[in-house]
């Protein structure tokens, strides 16, 4: 501590007592927050969708292997849910 006196903050020069002063751009951050947020969701459902779309795939595979088809599972009467064989 040098005893000195303290200066005026506002005295120094190039301060502009009149300069306008533009607000934080907080608006701009959150409607990117939000985008960010909607994004991820976004991305998290689709995998979800990807994986259940996928199970789906597997089940049908195994069910059109056994032969379950419109038969009601008594054999191998049609190969698939829709193509009976000829």
């Amino acid at each position: 501590m040098s005893g000195s006196q303290v200066s005026n903050p506002f005295s120094t020069p190039g301060f502009n007592a009149g300069a306008q002063v533009g607000a934080a751009p907080v608006f701009a951050a959150q409607q990117l927050t939000s985008q960010w947020d909607r994004d991820n969701a976004n991305a998290a459902a689709a995998q979800a969708s990807g994986l259940q779309t996928g199970l789906f795939q597997l089940g049908t595979a195994g069910i059109g292997a056994f032969g379950a088809g419109m038969s009601g599972g008594k054999g191998g009467t049609t190969t698939n849910n829709f193509y009976p064989r000829a």
